[in-house]
């Protein structure tokens, strides 16, 4: 008889196999060389290329059929792409290096059919507008040049390198906010203010005077030059002289027309007066209450008793309870109104100090 044989037990599910099913692994040959391109080693990165390249073509091609200049430009921007991005790639993953650059390339794909799309669409508004206008003559031709070569002269040069890029060269928002060290938010913000421009819609001066802001000051400025905003500032404060806005210390000054928004003092001394004013306040307000009440007078003669026989001096005692000068006069004179603090002149660097001691020595003091 052939002996029982145990039933197959099934397989454990993988940490790494969500519901089951197997995910592809990082091979153990690739790991180093995908460190190693981390690392920025650009040999390791040339031998994962060699590897994949075929498998990145194979897809590209599968896509694009007939077509093979335009395989070999997207391999060339996926091996790219991937380069710029090997540092956000973990090898701990779960997935196969090559399916990541299998996702990249899909990617670049999709980028490269929607650049054809626009510049169909593009070519077919240029041919519809050429067949309405009909003819174009060599001197048309020489009209709309110098015309776009005025419009130019008006941007700035940083300006006019961003246009160049992306209409000449052809290079994406992104690309070109990477050249001039920006974000592609600001050349998006860039290419609208000069359209506006450029169209005859730019904004103007705030003074009237006609002149276009620059695109790249239009969100910030509202006036043209520095001249501009002194001659608003002249016309305006004429009419200001009927309900000025006066100083906020009470001096009676009146304040410029043209100023900040949080504004409120003439000038410097106007706001260290009225900051002397606050603490004088504060300073009645404290000085208000009753004296037995203040719960200074009870820090002045614990800090007093701390000090035992050895007494306290009136610059010490200020320092260790930080109160105002009068605040703290008016606790000394309670204590020793109610014999819990004695007053002695002591020589100190040859001149007579105050010293503060606590009860119990004023009281032997006295019966000596």
């Amino acid at each position: 008889m052939r002996p029982a044989t145990a039933p197959a037990a099934s397989p454990l599910p993988q940490p790494d196999r969500p519901n089951g099913r197997p995910t592809a692994a990082i091979a153990d040959h690739e790991a180093p060389l995908i460190r190693r391109a981390q690392a920025g080693d650009r040999d390791a990165f040339g031998e994962l290329c060699c590897r994949h390249e075929d498998r990145v073509r194979r897809f590209v091609g599968s896509r694009l059929r007939h077509r093979e200049a335009d395989v070999d430009d997207l391999a060339v921007e996926t091996f790219l792409a991937a380069m710029q991005s090997i540092g956000s790639f973990l090898p701990e993953q779960p997935g196969a290096f090559g399916n990541w650059l299998i996702g990249i390339a899909r990617i670049t794909l999709l980028r490269w059919h929607r650049g054809i799309r626009r510049e169909a669409a593009i070519a077919e508004r240029c041919a519809a507008a050429a067949a309405d206008a009909g003819p174009v003559s060599p001197e048309e031709v020489a009209l709309d040049r110098l015309e776009v070569a005025d419009a130019m002269a008006r941007l700035t040069s940083r300006t006019r390198r961003a246009l160049v890029l992306q209409h000449v060269a052809g290079m994406s928002c992104a690309e070109v906010a990477l050249a001039l060290g920006t974000t592609k938010r600001s050349i998006l913000a860039l290419n609208r203010r000069v359209r506006t421009e450029l169209r005859g819609e730019a904004i103007r001066c705030a003074c009237g005077c006609g002149t276009a802001l620059r695109p790249e000051r239009c969100g910030r400025d509202r006036y043209a030059f520095l001249a501009c905003a002194r001659r608003v500032e002249a016309t305006i404060a004429p009419v200001a002289v009927a309900a000025p806005v006066l100083c906020a210390c009470g001096c009676g000054a009146a304040l410029p027309a043209v100023r900040a928004h949080n504004r409120r003092y003439a000038t410097l001394t106007c706001r260290n007066r009225a900051a002397w004013r606050r603490r004088k306040e504060a300073q009645r307000r404290y000085l208000a209450g009753p004296v037995t009440a203040d719960p200074a007078v009870e820090r002045v003669r614990a800090v007093v008793r701390a000090t035992a026989s050895v007494g306290i001096t009136r610059a010490e005692l200020a320092s260790r309870t930080r109160l105002l000068a009068a605040r703290l006069d008016r606790a000394l004179d309670l204590l020793t109104a109610r014999w819990a603090v004695a007053v002695h002149l002591e020589p100190s660097d040859g001149r007579l100090v105050m010293c503060y001691r606590a009860l119990a020595d004023a009281v032997e003091g006295r019966a000596a």
